[in-house]
This record gives C-alpha cells, sequence and structure tokens, in this order.
C-alpha cells in the first residue's frame, strides 16, 4: 500500500514538472526575428569622422600602454622569482617539479611578448593605413622592432633587459599619445 501510494505521488510529481514546464515555455516572450534592410548609411562631416578615427587611433595606444605597463609589474615579479630559483638551482636546492614550472613560466613570458609584438605590428599597420592617423606615425614607427628585441632578450633568458625595452616601447606609445590631439 505504501509502496503504491509513493508511485502515485511521484507519478503526480512528475506529471506536474511536465505541464508546468510546457506552460512557462508558453509564457516566455519571443523576440521577433529582425529583418535587415538596406538603407542609406548616414555620412558624417568629414572632420567628426577625422575626429574619431583620431579617438579610435588614441584608443588603441591608450590600451597598449595600458596592457603593456601590467605586464611589466608582473614581469617584474617573475625577474625576481627566476632568479631566486636560479640562485637555488646552483646550490641544488631546487627540485625537477620546480624546474620544470620556472621553464613553463619562462616560456609564456616569452609566448606574452610576442603577442605584444604582433599588437604592436597591428597597431603600426594600422596607422600606416589611415590618412588621419599618418601624422603621428613617425613617433610610432619602431615600436614592434623594440617589442622583437625584447623577444630576443627574454628568449635569452635577459627578462630584466627585456623589461626595460618594454618600458621603452611604453615611453614611446606615451609620445605618440602626447602628439595626438
Amino acid at each position: 500500500m505504501k509502496n503504491k501510494t509513493m508511485w502515485r505521488i511521484l507519478t503526480v510529481l512528475l506529471m506536474a514538472f511536465v505541464v508546468c514546464g510546457g506552460i512557462a515555455n508558453a509564457q516566455k516572450r519571443r523576440t521577433p526575428k529582425t529583418r535587415t534592410t538596406r538603407t542609406s548609411q548616414k555620412t558624417l562631416p568629414a572632420a567628426a569622422n577625422s575626429k574619431e578615427l583620431v579617438k579610435t587611433g588614441a584608443e588603441k595606444v591608450s590600451n597598449q600602454i595600458k596592457n603593456l605597463t601590467q605586464f611589466i609589474y608582473l614581469l617584474g615579479g617573475s625577474n625576481v622569482r627566476i632568479g631566486s630559483v636560479s640562485n637555488d638551482e646552483k646550490r641544488g636546492k631546487v627540485t625537477t617539479a620546480t624546474k620544470q614550472q620556472i621553464d613553463a613560466g619562462k616560456k609564456g613570458l616569452v609566448l606574452t611578448i610576442q603577442s605584444f609584438k604582433g599588437g604592436l605590428k597591428d597597431l603600426e599597420a594600422s596607422f600606416r593605413a589611415t590618412n588621419d592617423l599618418k601624422p603621428y606615425l613617425l613617433e610610432l614607427t619602431g615600436v614592434a622592432d623594440l617589442a622583437q628585441t625584447a623577444e630576443e632578450q627574454a628568449a635569452a633568458n635577459q627578462f630584466d633587459a627585456a623589461g626595460r625595452t618594454l618600458i621603452e616601447i611604453v615611453g614611446q606609445l606615451a609620445d605618440v599619445l602626447r602628439a595626438m590631439p
């Protein structure tokens, strides 16, 4: 008797869930499909468009500065840890697991610098391709080459020198930002 009652309760609950689920789906508001129609594009005056392009260029430079400074901060801490482990390694106090972690960290730092190099190349290309940004290209030219130098320094375990080169890049990007209105 008890078992039969239990099955009835479970069946009623299951049916209630099924019915409530259907009701809940029926009550959801469906978003209508949007139709894409071609409209004539509003053209901004040339001066406004130029200002927007320069503003966008300045934002890209600013983002590179922010990202690089955050990375340089982290690189400094990593460099201290790498130096400390290197000293311990000379004394024979480092486990192979720690050594592997440090090696993986070094590779990660080099990959991050490679990523920055790619971003800086793209930034230079974008300034080169946009007429309104070409006046600021002179200050920007060479940052990707400096990033290449930083990458080579990091690959040679010269993280302190790589950090200094990255700081030089930040300075050059700040000069670009200062030249922009």
